[in-house]
């Protein structure tokens, strides 16, 4: 394979969440958590950030295009301030690119480094990939999917498959790999640091040259350099495809030539990589939706008085209330949305009271065994999940009992009693019971009316966020700190 500094590069002005006419792209952080899996074609919620359905018959994607990076790069003994005065610390690339370092470069490596016995080398091979985009035209909705919509369940529709689909995935591939010399018999000078970067170079590289002497002698010359000098090589690939990882496991210079040929092989493919970002496009740009739609919105223009001027036109009437449909569904998820999240918060903290009343149980029975007249389960602690901190059960207890209204089998004595406050669950219903008045009169006028005109809606969007209880956050699921409970 050839060594390539910048090859066809192509800049994609990304941030977070960047919107051109009617495309919308997002990458960063959230793209990031590795449990969650995008698809081309997939649905997508742009209120609630959440996946949805594949709602298409079949999935058509177009070959995508790459662009591959190849570089080598010294790694000195400041090589964190190099970094973060070099590079973008924010960009998900440069945080493989540190962490492989931080984990692979070793504490003794680095002393040797300082010490003069050592050199290090970077090797990074990466490959990005894009324009693997969705072909619409042979991309028809499914079969459920129509159904929804001839059965005028437009908010069942968007519920299954999000307000967007997923059209284009970006993706990148990256290969690391860390190299140290170190000299058996004496120290390293500074100078050989461009030789060794200039040799490994040379045994690495692809392209086929002359067999003259000339080429011969710098073969051979590369050779000798590494006698009598121990190489070691540490390797890491991210985003790599499983069929080709067997081959990336190097034992010495010629095997990682064989490494540096396949590699590229591990990492294309149009569902390989890491992704970088992904297009979405709303569902009301989509020819074979609008077909689907279509019936519906002509079966109540003639039932609805028409919001506009009686001089527009009925085609500019049907084209605002496409719109209605779209802002009405992202409201109806955003509902949704924070009822699942009461509905967690309710269910955390029955689970988290029904662990600390088990760990308390325990705790009470191995004292009893032990004969300890001085045990007192209120003292029992348990750590804080996000700093050093503890808590004592008995505080937890009361926590926990004012979210979710359900008495403890024994009674707190060292605890002032709280102001009464509302449970998980009494805000879970009174939520439902809010959200049901409102979705009652939204639904029936969906394509008509947006949800800023219904009262019942309104009022409920303005206390629509819901922050996580500190006591679950920092203590569920409860760990015990105590050495002495019973294994």
């Amino acid at each position: 394979m050839m060594k390539l500094q910048h090859f066809g590069i192509v800049t994609l002005c990304l941030v977070s969440l960047s919107a051109q006419s009617e495309t919308t792209v997002i990458s960063g952080d959230f793209l990031n958590d590795l449990r969650r899996a995008p698809v081309v074609g997939g649905g997508f919620s742009l209120t609630t950030q959440d996946y949805k359905s594949v709602c298409f018959e079949t999935i058509e994607v177009s070959k995508p295009s790459y662009d591959l990076y190849y570089d080598f790069q010294s790694v000195e003994t400041n090589w964190r301030e190099q970094f973060y005065r070099q590079r973008q610390p924010d960009s998900s690339q440069a945080r493989l690119t540190y962490w492989f370092l931080d984990h692979f470069g070793g504490e003794q490596e680095q002393k040797s480094v300082e010490k003069g016995k050592s050199l290090r080398i970077l090797a990074r091979v990466q490959l990005k990939s894009y324009y693997a985009a969705l072909n619409e035209s042979h991309s028809q909705l499914s079969e459920p999917a129509r159904v929804l919509l001839e059965n005028r369940d437009i908010t069942g529709f968007f519920d299954a498959c999000g307000t967007y689909y997923i059209r284009t995935i970006s993706r990148y591939s990256s290969l690391y790999a860390l190299f140290t010399l170190t000299e058996k018999k004496s120290t390293l000078k500074k100078s050989t640091l461009k030789d060794f970067q200039f040799h490994l170079e040379r045994l690495f590289q692809g392209i086929e040259m002359p067999s003259d002497s000339r080429s011969i002698k710098l073969k051979n010359e590369s050779e000798r350099y590494f006698e009598n000098k121990s190489l070691h090589i540490r390797l890491a690939g991210f985003g790599l495809g499983k069929e080709q990882m067997v081959s990336l496991a190097p034992t010495d210079l010629d095997s990682f030539k064989k490494v540096l040929q396949n590699s590229t092989q591990a990492m294309a493919g149009i569902h390989t990589g890491r992704v970088e970002a992904i297009e979405i496009i709303p569902w009301m740009d989509n020819l074979n939706f609008h077909y689907a739609l279509q019936p519906v919105l002509e079966e109540q223009r003639e039932t609805t008085q028409n919001p506009l001027a009686s001089d527009k036109k009925s085609e500019q009437y049907r084209f605002w209330r496409k719109w209605v449909v779209a802002e009405n569904s992202e409201f109806i998820a955003l509902v949704k949305n924070h009822y699942r999240e009461l509905q967690e918060q309710y269910f955390m903290a029955l689970n988290c009271q029904a662990q600390v009343n088990r760990h308390i149980a325990r705790e009470k029975a191995w004292a009893q065994s032990l004969n300890d007249k001085e045990f007192s389960w209120e003292q029992i602690t348990f750590r804080n999940h996000q700093a050093k901190l503890t808590i004592r059960a008995s505080q937890l207890s009361q926590q926990l009992m004012s979210l979710t209204g359900r008495e403890i089998p024994w009674k707190i004595e060292d605890v002032m009693p709280t102001k009464s406050s509302t449970t998980l669950y009494q805000q879970w219903q009174e939520f439902t019971q809010r959200a049901d008045e409102c979705l009652a009169v939204l639904e029936p006028e969906m394509t008509t009316s947006s949800y800023r005109e219904v009262s019942y809606c309104a009022d409920l969007i303005k206390n629509m966020v819901q922050i996580m209880p500190q006591a679950l956050f920092d203590y569920c699921p409860p760990e015990v700190t105590d050495e002495h409970n019973n294994p």
